[in-house]
């Protein structure tokens, strides 16, 4: 059995698994910076209509 076959394969699914990792770590932080800017949002909305009803 040749080892170089194995490696390829090895380091092909390594890489395949980084990439992975990577795009799903970046979308969690881009729905994190989303949530907090929604959050926000309507804090602030709150505010404006309490603001209106004194």
């Amino acid at each position: 059995m040749s080892l170089k076959p194995l490696i390829t394969g090895i380091s092909a699914a390594a890489a395949a698994g980084y990439a992975a990792f990577s795009v799903s770590r970046k979308a969690e932080k881009q729905k994190k910076k989303i949530k907090s800017k929604a959050s926000k949002a309507l804090h602030s909305i709150s505010d404006f209509i309490d603001g209106l009803n004194m």
